[in-house]
């Protein structure tokens, strides 16, 4: 009896001592978190795009709100995405604008906060340290591109992903199927996120037995290959030819395959990234995230290699390695550990207090000329050639065009769609768009042959905060008609 008092005096000390230093860390971690929320809050209602796929985006919104195909044929007002439907689906549904996307990414990156939160708890944390962990996701934001409240898929693929993963090695079966039934959502929104079934899966055949593993895939595969199926026989096969087929014609930049991405995510996270490969026995003791790290870094990896690859493609790979301090102390499985780890967390918030967030922000009086851009685009005859941003034309009542980037997804010799890029260069020849606003003469496609410069704007332009640097500039007519400028 006195042994078993020793040992839980010892006890309550060693969990006492394990908060206490999570209140250290998350008192290092919270003005970095306060510091990206404030930052996300402030961009919420700026009118314009703060990323240049922000708009295409909201058009396939305005698209599904409207009861238009967004999974047809390549044609002038409208190239598809290559993802899937889910996060327009929902702007959709409520607020097809900037303010209602991003307002959707931020909801979801929270979710995506809690997931890690939970998983941090479920792996040993002290509840101070589990939000602590939060402080690390939070010092990604700039790492990943500023996509956690942007109009893009993103945060809602993490947040459904993230779930799936803290669930995955969940002891029960409603674990598992909540797990599997999460990662089938995830689907819905991106499908590389599919790849981390694999190591979930796995995991239950070694640890659980075959059935276990089998309920898994029943609960993730089955109602993914449900909507996959729903949606090729609605849209006649196409949607499985935008999302799977399109995407292996295209090419690999090697220097961001390798050893790009995996220098940009220990950059994000150097110090936990560092420690946590210092500790090899949690890659053996707690094999289910070994696989789901592994799964991540070669997904991430992939992604950032494609062609057109961004840093948003790091977002699940970097919310792993937040999570890579608890699953180390797991695998050590001390408190000493634990509170190691803890300490680890507060270093790298820490580190990452001062970084300087305002380039990323809208700048004074920046809103403003978006709207004033937006009424000079009234004032040009419809449709406008507007492929950088068009959902200005639509904020504009005009019909627009289709997505560059759209374009640029199907400008490949080996793709299935490269044939209808003729079609847009005959549209632009034939005069369809009498007007183009574009930020230069670098639209290709032989623009400058059949477009001439015919005035700038009055509205000065407004650079886009991340990804590729885009500025409305100028109006160019067609050669066979003008404008005259308002």
């Amino acid at each position: 009896m006195l042994r078993a008092l020793v040992e839980k005096i010892g006890s309550s000390r060693t969990a006492i001592l394990e908060f206490v230093v999570g209140l250290i860390a998350l008192w290092f971690a919270v003005p970095v978190v306060k510091r990206v929320v404030e930052a996300m809050l402030e961009r919420r209602t700026f009118p314009g795009d703060l990323e240049w796929m922000e708009g295409a985006t909201l058009m396939t919104a305005v698209r599904l709100r409207d009861g238009l195909p967004i999974y047809g044929d390549p044609a002038v007002d409208y190239i598809p995405f290559i993802y899937p439907p889910g996060f327009a689906w929902l702007v959709s549904l409520y607020d097809v604008s900037y303010e209602g996307g991003r307002s959707l990414s931020i909801a979801a990156i929270g979710v995506a906060a809690a997931a890690l939160v939970y998983g941090a708890r479920r792996l040993g944390f002290a509840w101070s340290a589990a939000l602590a962990t939060v402080g690390l996701l939070a010092a990604t934001w700039d790492d990943s591109g500023t996509f956690f409240d942007l109009v893009r898929t993103d945060s809602l693929a993490l947040a459904l992903l993230g779930w799936a993963l803290v669930l995955g090695d969940g002891p029960t079966r409603a674990h598992t199927v909540a797990s599997g039934l999460c990662l089938a959502l995830a689907f819905t929104t991106k499908q590389h996120v599919a790849a981390f079934g694999l190591p979930i899966g796995i995991w239950h055949w070694r640890v659980h037995g075959w059935r276990r593993a089998a309920l898994f895939a029943a609960a993730s595969a089955g109602p993914a290959l449900a909507f996959s199926g729903v949606m090729i026989v609605a849209t006649e096969g196409r949607f499985f030819t935008w999302i799977a087929r399109l995407a292996t014609s295209h090419g690999i930049v090697v220097p961001r395959l390798i050893p790009g991405a995996q220098k940009e995510c220990w950059q994000a996270l150097p110090i936990i990234t560092t420690a946590a490969l210092a500790v090899p026995m949690w890659m053996v003791r707690k094999s289910y995230w070994a696989g789901v790290s592994f799964t991540a870094l070669i997904v991430a990896s992939l992604m950032r290699g494609h062609t057109g690859g961004y840093l948003n493609v790091l977002m699940p790979l970097m919310w792993v390695q937040a999570l890579l301090p608890a699953v180390a102390a797991a695998g050590v499985g001390t408190s000493y550990a634990r509170v190691l780890a803890t300490l680890l967390v507060a270093a790298q918030c820490y580190a990452v207090r001062a970084e300087d967030l305002k380039r990323f922000l809208p700048q004074p009086g920046e809103a403003e000329r978006i709207l004033a851009l937006v009424d000079e685009l009234r004032d040009l005859p419809d449709p406008i050639l507007i492929p950088h941003a068009p959902f200005y034309a639509h904020l504009a009542g005009k019909k627009g065009s289709f997505a560059l980037i759209s374009l640029w997804d199907i400008d490949h010799k080996r793709g299935v769609y490269y044939p209808d890029v003729a079609m847009i260069e005959r549209a632009m020849a034939d005069g369809y768009w009498p007007t183009a606003v574009v930020p230069d003469d670098k639209l290709g496609h032989d623009f400058t042959v059949h477009f001439r410069k015919d005035f700038t704007l009055k509205t000065r332009p407004v650079p886009t905060k991340t990804g590729w640097p885009m500025r409305i500039r100028s109006v160019w007519t067609h050669v066979d008609g003008g404008t005259t400028p308002p």
